[in-house]
């Protein structure tokens, strides 16, 4: 069984295939990182995110060492043009500190970024927020929104936290 972040590296593989970013021979566990990080660093913010989803744990077969500080510099670069995908990475990476300082406002700031795309992940991060009180005040009210919202977009765990807040009586 793949992982979640298997599953969403081979999707960004076939969406990156699509658009001829990579060859089907790169496609096949062969990536080359160097032609990679140049059409990254030329803009690509789809090359971007690839490139911090690359750093985020490592990978052996590609021989690329993880990095928290270099994945969450890719997907800045990507989330900066809008890949509303490399927001919602930002804002987890300032609310748990990966490769940044710790900072829940930023983290919120760049939660609601990727939320007003309806971005179901954002929208939970939000709630999550929210909830535990994390650079906001706390308040169940606005979190069973953000996890409704979730819900609406297919995201069960958000859908989840709406029914354990309603069963608390928040």
């Amino acid at each position: 069984m793949q992982s979640f972040k298997e599953r969403i590296f081979y999707k960004l593989i076939i969406l990156a295939l699509s658009v001829g970013l990579i060859t089907p021979a790169m496609a096949e566990n062969k990536i080359d990182v160097v032609a990679m990080e140049k059409l990254a660093n030329e803009g690509s913010e789809l090359a971007q995110r690839i490139m911090g989803d690359l750093y985020i744990d490592g990978n052996q077969v590609l021989n690329v060492e993880k990095d928290l500080v270099k994945s969450f510099r890719w997907y800045e670069k990507a989330a900066k043009q809008g890949l509303v995908s490399a927001q919602n990475n930002i804002a987890y990476m300032y609310s748990e500190g990966l490769g940044v300082r710790q900072d829940y406002n930023k983290a919120g700031e760049w939660y609601r970024k990727a939320a007003s795309s309806n971005h179901g992940g954002a929208q939970i991060g939000l709630g999550i927020m929210y909830a535990n009180g994390e650079g906001v005040r706390q308040d169940y009210k606005i979190a069973k929104e953000w996890f409704g919202k979730a819900c609406d977009n297919g995201e069960q765990i958000g859908c989840n936290n709406y029914r354990i807040l309603n069963e608390q009586g928040n």
